[in-house]
């Protein structure tokens, strides 16, 4: 699921975005413009700088970071005004290596560097050069009070949901899973050209959805930060160990692609004989049913049994002959993928999202 949409998808909540940064710059030059500030500027460059992540599962506390970002900026700005205000390069120079040591500090787990307190102060450097009278610490109250209007904005207008951002990536793993599944079943005696066109697809969706830890860690810091989700993160454990196995079976379901593709013969996927094929198949239909139950919140113990049942059977028709150590090798691969299912499994997943989200371990 990418989180970044493309630019020719509009979506709803991209309008929202762009309605709620407008709202915020407009509040903040009003407010600020009531409470007698000379065209304030600074009031209205901490929305439009610090609202833009759309990220459904931690906007508020990467809005956070970004507002504190174009605090400083704007006060590094200030402060190297006030040294010398033609700001000659040497100045520009340390203040921009200065603001961009604050971003390696001043910046949410998932981005290598904050660099809006960098631009932030070089903005303030260009247009106050030579005035540092109009650009002093005046300046300094109006931009906290849009940092505080940003963050009102941020979370009580259309505030990020970051439950609804993992039930969306939920689903999205729940679909993943069954197209990979199907591939798999599909894939035995496929010619070698089809089977590189199903193979890359399947990689390409592994990319949208690979990164399951650091989105519930974004989620966890998206509840952290906004005051509307606060008592919900018994939601966030119980869609954070489903989301881990189903994110499981899916690297799992990809080895075995990727088993598949390894043994040919000649210009085909190696395939078994029917009974061998249809218990193989078989077994693939009851963990993508295992899987649904999972994700739906269902004892998925008799599918799994089935599965295993059916990986039996598979065995006993491949076992000796050719492709007999490729059929082992699925077998094995299938049963691993299978136990992710398993509620022993379920428990252990469960106590590890409990010590890393729960209020012990919240982070």
């Amino acid at each position: 699921m990418a989180l970044i949409a493309r630019p020719s998808r509009l979506r709803r909540r991209d309008l929202q975005l762009l309605a709620k940064i407008g709202l915020a710059a407009i509040l903040a030059w009003w407010i600020s413009d009531l409470l007698g500030a000379d065209r304030p500027a600074f009031a209205a460059i901490v929305p439009l700088v610090a609202l833009r992540a759309d990220d459904p599962y931690g906007a508020l506390g990467l809005s956070l970071f970004r507002v504190a970002g174009t605090v400083l900026g704007i006060l590094l700005g200030i402060a190297a005004l006030a040294i010398d205000p033609s700001a000659p390069l040497w100045l520009v120079a340390a203040t921009i290596v200065a603001s961009l040591a604050l971003g390696l500090f001043v910046r949410s787990s998932n981005e290598p560097i904050n660099p809006i307190a960098a631009v932030t102060a070089v903005v303030v450097i260009y247009v106050g050069k030579g005035r540092a009278d109009a650009y002093g610490w005046i300046r300094i109250w109006e931009t906290f009070l849009g940092a505080v209007v940003t963050m009102a904005v941020a979370a009580f207008v259309w505030p990020p949901d970051p439950i609804a951002g993992l039930r969306e990536m939920l689903g999205n793993l729940r679909d993943d899973v069954s197209a990979d599944l199907r591939d798999v079943a599909r894939f035995p005696g496929l010619p070698l050209h089809e089977a590189d066109m199903l193979l890359d697809e399947r990689l390409r969706r592994s990319m949208e959805t690979g990164d399951t830890m650091p989105t519930i860690d974004r989620a966890n810091s998206g509840l952290r930060w906004n005051p509307r989700h606060r008592g919900r993160r018994p939601e966030l454990i119980a869609l954070a160990v489903p989301i881990r196995e189903l994110a499981a079976m899916s690297r799992y379901s990809r080895s075995l692609l990727w088993s598949l593709m390894g043994d040919p013969v000649g210009d085909r996927i190696r395939t078994w004989p029917q009974e061998g094929l249809t218990a193989f198949q078989e077994a693939l239909r009851h963990a993508d049913a295992a899987a649904g139950d999972v994700a739906e919140a269902r004892d998925p113990r008799a599918e799994i049994a089935a599965a295993d049942e059916a990986l039996e059977r598979f065995a006993s028709h491949t076992g000796g002959g050719e492709g007999a150590q490729l059929a082992v090798d699925l077998h094995g691969g299938t049963r691993a993928m299978i136990r992710v299912l398993k509620p022993e499994t379920t428990a252990r997943l469960r106590a590890l999202s409990l010590e890393r989200y729960g209020p012990e371990g919240a982070r």
